[in-house]
């Protein structure tokens, strides 16, 4: 009688699947322990890749001063792309300013720059801040001249690119 409760539970079972019986591989009815499905064998879910954050992008930007000696005549130019395109633009506003002998007198990237003029003397700097500037072309004005005081100050600072 056990022999056939057995075998009556053995046909009822019919497409069941279990593990595969140790030493007796490709069994009909039977997943291998180390065969895909097998729930014990699935891949373990992974977590979706972390990209690091892009690191921040700059632009560097140029301002220069032009003076024309003769007549006093200034030109600037602040937030240029290039050393280049800051000059001729400084030059080009000197010149509009009356100045015929312009020169370049001041080129400053990602800074400030400052022009401080006295009685008969004018001093440029640029620095990390107009404050800072400042101190020294008052400084150095102060030197060869009296009454110099700031008459041009402004901070060429990098832009951000992304």
């Amino acid at each position: 009688m056990r022999v056939l409760v057995a075998a009556v539970l053995l046909g009822c079972m019919g497409g069941a699947y279990a593990q595969c019986p140790a030493g007796i591989p490709n069994t009909p009815g039977c997943i291998p322990p180390d065969g895909p499905g097998w729930r014990h064998n699935m891949p373990a879910q992974q977590p979706a890749p972390q990209t690091a954050p892009r690191p921040k992008q700059w632009s560097s930007r140029w301002g220069a001063i032009a003076v024309d000696d003769s007549n006093s005549s200034v030109g600037t130019s602040v937030q240029a792309a290039s050393k280049r395109g800051a000059e001729q633009e400084a030059m080009a506003v000197c010149g509009r300013a009356g100045g015929n002998g312009c020169r370049i007198v001041l080129a400053y990237q990602n800074q400030c720059g400052v022009l401080a003029w006295g009685y008969d003397y004018y001093a440029t700097a640029r620095g990390p801040s107009v404050l800072e500037a400042s101190k020294i072309a008052i400084s150095e004005c102060s030197k060869s001249t009296k009454d110099c005081k700031i008459s041009y100050s402004d901070c060429s600072l990098p832009v951000r690119a992304n």
